[in-house]
């Protein structure tokens, strides 16, 4: 999908490549501890593959946040948004590090207070 760096997201789609929890397309992600059935079937709902010893392959992609379901790829069943940042991806699509944030609740108060400034510098208004 293209974004518009000038207009917001929907705030529950997930950004994949753009978070710091996505695994690509025939990547890996190793779970080390135990994986409760609940969280077993999201991965298997993203399709991820049991590959060895807590071990995950995502043939198609698929996020690998390790303690709580995302409500971005589960609205009902999540636990909570889950997205952090992958700065690197943004920046190569002339995205702001801010881009898919939509809510300062879950930011640590130095953090908050420099996204509220560059999101309204960017976007000309507060997030709702």
């Amino acid at each position: 999908m293209d974004w518009d760096p000038r207009k917001r997201p929907p705030p529950h789609v997930c950004p994949k490549q753009y978070c710091f929890h996505w695994v690509g397309s025939g990547g890996g992600a190793d779970f080390t501890g135990s994986l409760n059935r609940r969280f077993k079937g999201m991965l298997s709902r993203q399709g991820a593959l049991p590959c060895g010893d807590n071990w995950y392959s995502f043939p198609a992609g698929g996020c690998a946040h390790k303690f709580d379901i995302c409500t971005r790829l589960d609205r009902e069943g999540g636990d909570k948004d889950c997205y952090e940042p992958e700065e690197h991806e943004l920046e190569a699509k002339g995205l702001p590090w801010f881009y898919f944030i939509h809510s300062v609740e879950h930011l640590v108060e130095e953090i908050r207070n420099i996204y509220l400034k560059e999101s309204v510098a960017w976007w000309g208004t507060q997030d709702k």
